[in-house]
């Protein structure tokens, strides 16, 4: 281990869980991790100001568990509990991990009880491996409909860069930018100095698996959805989300420096564009839901008017092959506006 970087436990994993108001969920999932087959792990509780009894929740779990840590955000003058946002709240938990591996856990889901067992074989197996992928359980608890989502990929060792120049054929982007897809080794982020960043909220799951994506050399895909989703009506993902352009600029502003680091190939800037294109979408269905047409259509020529956005998209539609990519593309290019609003008005998921 490099000199002057953090003393880690051998073979700890640190499970990161920010909590904002999730009183009712928390006990659950914590409860859910100690059936884990692998049993040296940390479970890191970080508060984010919540306003229900979410940190007396947290306080209690330690009481009952000794591998429990509990964490919140501290106002500097009066040592208050304040909310800043899910960023910061995981980046607090990575600052006081101890373990060799990390993985981020949202309060109101769960993983598979054979997760960290697993994990541990391929890390033990595979010193180069960067992070490991895996697949998702989704389920739309509401509806009471579950989707296991796997990539078309072969449970092996790949070169990044295989993966990447691949993707779009054999790797889900929902599987890419979910934030539990995904088990790094603490190195890893140490290394390239991988953290969220607060002017990418709401699309800080996709930043920080862009980011990982770009620098990573060596991945190990477990082909099972050991990750169980669960998407209710008031989470962060299912409601409106304000700023969508704000949103969309830090994200070109982060692909500009990414574009600026060597080794940005064709394969990797096609990578990067289409996760960009995917959050525009999402963005753009969320204001047709929430907003209306009016909104949409404000929204739409917003984006629109970004050349670089235009320029890359066409760049990419001349060399894409895949039917379905060619489409949303094309969407955006040649203004179909009422087929996408539309669509993404009555095809809610």
């Amino acid at each position: 281990m490099k000199e002057g970087w953090l003393v880690l436990k051998e073979g700890l994993f640190s499970i990161i869980v920010p909590c904002y108001n999730v009183e009712k969920y928390v006990r659950h999932c914590v409860q859910k991790l100690q059936e884990q087959e692998y049993t040296n792990f940390e479970v890191i509780l970080v508060d984010d100001g919540s306003t229900d009894g979410t940190y007396e929740e947290c306080l209690q779990l330690k009481r009952e568990y000794d591998n429990i840590t509990v964490a919140c955000h501290l106002e500097d003058t009066s040592n208050k509990r304040v909310n800043l946002g899910v960023e910061a709240t995981r980046n607090k938990g990575l600052d006081i991990a101890n373990g060799e591996y990390v993985f981020f856990l949202d309060a109101d889901d769960s993983i598979d009880n054979t997760t960290l067992k697993l994990a541990k074989k391929v890390f033990d197996n595979y010193e180069n491996v960067d992070f490991i992928l895996t697949g998702f359980c989704y389920s739309l608890s509401d509806i009471g409909k579950e989707y296991r989502v796997l990539a078309d990929l072969n449970e092996r060792l790949y070169e990044c860069r295989e993966l990447i120049e691949n993707f779009h054929t054999r790797l889900p982007m929902n599987i890419v930018s979910c934030m539990g897809t995904k088990i790094y080794r603490r190195q890893f982020l140490e290394e390239y100095k991988i953290r969220f960043d607060r002017k990418y909220r709401f699309n800080e799951d996709g930043a920080f698996a862009l980011d990982a994506f770009m620098n990573a050399q060596w991945i190990y895909y477990i082909n099972k959805p050991l990750y169980y989703y669960y998407q209710r009506t008031g989470s962060t993902t299912y409601s409106y989300r304000e700023n969508a352009f704000v949103t969309v600029s830090n994200r070109i502003d982060l692909e500009e420096s990414l574009y600026k680091q060597n080794g940005i190939s064709d394969s990797k800037k096609f990578f990067i564009i289409d996760q960009r294109t995917e959050l525009i979408i999402g963005l753009l269905r969320e204001e047709a839901i929430f907003k209306g047409w009016k909104s949409f259509c404000k929204l739409f020529r917003d984006f629109y008017k970004i050349e670089q956005i235009r320029n890359e998209c066409r760049e990419v539609l001349n060399c894409e092959k895949g039917i379905k990519r060619r489409v949303r593309l094309a969407f955006f290019l040649y203004y179909f506006r009422s087929l996408l609003f539309i669509y993404y008005k009555t095809v809610r998921y």
